[in-house]
């Protein structure tokens, strides 16, 4: 999953566990599978490879698991 500018304080609202997500500027950070970039604007090179990175990972074990 991916997150851009705005996109990344919708998430944020979901109070995922344990994820961390971008809290700065220019500052793309790839946590679990979940990518997240506060930058305005079109997504950069470093976000679109860490999303092609995650995506092709498939798998993350290390996520806690879902509550029902």
């Amino acid at each position: 999953m991916g997150a851009l500018g705005s996109g990344v304080g919708v998430l944020s609202a979901l109070e995922p566990e344990g994820l961390r997500l971008s809290a700065e500027f220019h500052r793309v950070v790839a946590d679990q599978g979940v990518v997240t970039d506060t930058s305005p604007g079109p997504a950069s090179e470093e976000f679109l490879r860490a999303l092609v990175d995650a995506i092709a990972a498939h798998r993350h074990w290390n996520r806690p698991p879902v509550r029902r």
